[in-house]
């Protein structure tokens, strides 16, 4: 009888610790986007970002490299492309992602594509118009890029609400999701039922707190000192055994938010375990 407990307690165990979900949470990606560091260049957001603990980094379009260099965009040099490369690659982090303003025509989106597979990207969080989505459809095929669906407050974003995201996703299996769960506050959306809502097209969230619900210019806090329940978040993607990226971005005390940024990359790793 003793043997059978005990044998029925390791079997719980292992089931606990190899079940699908918790596998897939542990497998989730934690990052920093550059935007928090839009004051320095890049290559300074690179150092900052590595002091935080994270290994991911999302860059965002328009950023300097390098005082006086180039900017970040899809109409970089190889030279500059390699030189990000090695950046990277000393700081011993990880870019799978970046925010690029949408292009507007045919050629300029082939050229992001062109410029995010030379990185590397596995995916581009941008804010496309809706004559491109069966052609960003087609390149996310054709590069094995997906594009991420990013919103913004109602009133200064098309993909604000869940519903205007999945009319855009439906028969696009290369376009998904970036949910920005501050951005949805500010909106007045509840974010456990629109991540519910978008269930299976979840690429990555952006991850910051606000000061106040519902209202579209609400002020960026520190996480865990505003109105966003990120433990509430972290089970519902739980239950989803999401296994993409998490970006954490702070939108204010932008010359000294480092030890900030650090405290909330600390703070979400321990709620999301």
């Amino acid at each position: 009888m003793k043997r059978g407990l005990f044998f029925a307690a390791i079997l719980f165990v292992m089931q606990a610790c190899f079940s699908p979900a918790l596998y897939a949470q542990r497998s989730a990606h934690t990052g920093v986007a550059a935007w928090s560091f839009r004051l320095f260049p890049l290559e300074v957001a690179l150092l900052k970002a590595d002091s935080t603990g994270v290994k991911y980094i999302e860059a965002f379009g328009g950023q300097l490299l390098e005082k006086g260099g180039s900017t970040f965009s899809p109409a970089m040099p190889d030279d500059s492309i390699q030189w990000l490369k090695n950046q990277l690659l000393q700081r011993k982090l990880q870019m799978r992602s970046a925010y690029l303003p949408a292009p507007t025509t045919k050629e300029a989106w082939e050229q992001a594509f062109r410029f995010a597979h030379a990185l590397g990207l596995s995916y581009i969080t941008t804010e496309p118009q809706p004559e491109h989505f069966d052609l960003l459809n087609k390149l996310g095929t054709q590069y094995q890029i997906k594009i991420a669906l990013h919103n913004h407050p109602r009133g200064s974003s098309r993909f604000w609400h869940p519903d205007s995201v999945l009319a855009a996703l439906k028969g696009r299996p290369q376009l998904g999701v970036c949910a920005d769960v501050g951005h949805w506050a500010r909106s007045g959306i509840n974010i456990v039922t629109a991540l519910r809502q978008l269930k299976g097209h979840i690429i990555a969230l952006h991850i910051k707190d606000i000061d106040t619900f519902d209202k579209t210019d609400a002020a960026d806090v520190p996480l865990g000192t505003g109105v966003i329940d990120f433990r509430a978040i972290c089970h519902e993607m739980k239950q989803q055994q999401f296994s993409g990226y998490y970006i954490i971005e702070r939108e204010g005390n932008w010359h000294n938010n480092v030890p900030e940024i650090k405290a909330a990359v600390k703070l979400f790793n321990d709620i999301s375990r």
